[in-house]
């Protein structure tokens, strides 16, 4: 049984995309990434961060080049 907004309801299926949808997604994704020429400046902070820095400058790089 699933609770939403505090009532009980019954599970709904999932949606199904439709074709058009569909279609979008897959033109997108053939355009690959966006790369970028040059990216904005990361802000560090004067402590050591959580992760490597290394993963922190790809996960930012990452995130730059998503659509």
């Amino acid at each position: 049984m699933a609770f939403r907004n505090g009532a009980n309801s019954a599970a709904e299926p999932p949606a199904v995309p439709d074709a058009a949808a569909i279609a979008r997604a897959e033109a997108v994704a053939k355009l690959g990434p966006r790369k970028q020429a040059s990216f904005p400046p990361i802000p560090f902070q004067v402590y050591a961060p959580p992760r490597p820095r290394d993963v922190i400058v790809a996960a930012y790089q990452f995130a730059a080049e998503q659509r």
